[in-house]
């Protein structure tokens, strides 16, 4: 399965769990630390699917999701956060993610989400 996948999270062991799933899948990944980045890497690189954290440094995920759809209304763009706060979660589907994902990962349940959204994206893309 192609495609490219930005992971966009502050925590380094995040961002490598993240990226080796997608490689497993044959996709390219790249990858931001907080948000300003994730959006300036977001716009360049149009990524197929992005797993962003709502709470980075520097502009937090929420906002950093609502410009990244601003660039990209077609974005898929999936947040992820270890605290759980359901409001966060809700605001941030409102504001147009298109999944939501609690750490820690349940490992299958995020190759499965990563898979459905690449697939997802590329039926988009080819529409």
């Amino acid at each position: 399965m192609n495609g490219k996948i930005l992971v966009a999270d502050d925590e380094p062991a995040v961002q490598r769990i993240i990226a080796r799933l997608a490689r497993d899948l044959g996709c390219e990944v790249v990858v931001a630390s907080d948000g300003g980045e994730a959006v300036i890497v977001a716009v360049r690189e149009r990524p197929a699917v992005i797993f962003m954290d709502l709470h980075m440094p520097e502009l937090d995920g929420l906002e950093a999701l609502r410009t990244i759809l601003e660039a990209d209304p077609a974005a898929r763009v999936i947040v992820v956060t270890g605290d759980g706060a359901p409001l966060r979660a809700a605001a941030a589907m409102e504001s147009g993610a298109v999944g939501f994902m609690a750490k820690p990962f349940d490992l299958s349940a995020l190759r499965q989400t990563m898979a459905d959204h690449l697939l997802l994206a590329q039926a988009g893309a080819s529409a």
